[in-house]
């Protein structure tokens, strides 16, 4: 499962959603600022985001220093990631055969049965369609937004699934 796949499963449990609220992911320990334990722009806090908006599991934003969702980030590292994100998923959803291929010869590394691999690509297709319904458009907000109201930017359909 996706990392908001599993946190749909706390949608209905206040216990469970509670806890994830309260977790912290952000790698950026020692430019925290004290009561935002999250930075909210390094790579572990932008999973995390897209992840909890895409659960449509609500979210402290209080907890974060920078609101990537409403506010992109213009700094040159920060936004990098932002771009290389979207650019990744881009290229698992139009079927880029190096993106593909990267991922193939990663697991052909570990011990991961070749068996595993589709299930592995699989997750990794939804997941591309989770960043690219939060993070598709020019603006975070903007896709947010057109996520809350079920619209599909990448199929220009209503109600409908990627």
């Amino acid at each position: 499962a996706t990392k908001a796949e599993m946190l749909q499963r706390f949608r209905d449990n206040t216990p469970l959603t509670t806890w994830a609220q309260s977790t912290r992911s952000c790698v950026h320990s020692a430019t925290r600022v004290k009561g935002n334990p999250q930075c909210g722009v390094c790579p572990a806090c932008i999973e995390r985001r897209q992840a909890f908006l895409s659960a449509d599991l609500p979210e402290d934003i209080d907890s974060y220093q920078a609101d990537i969702v409403q506010n992109e980030p213009s700094d040159t590292v920060e936004a990098d990631y932002i771009r290389a994100l979207r650019r990744n998923a881009k290229d698992w959803i139009e079927g880029v055969a190096r993106t593909r291929n990267r991922m193939t010869d990663h697991l052909s590394l570990t011990n991961v049965p070749t068996d595993q691999f589709e299930l592995i690509a699989d997750l990794q297709m939804r997941h591309s369609r989770q960043v690219l319904n939060i993070f598709g458009r020019e603006t975070p907000r903007a896709a947010a937004v057109e996520t809350n109201s079920s619209v599909s930017h990448l199929s220009g359909r209503t109600g409908g699934n990627l």
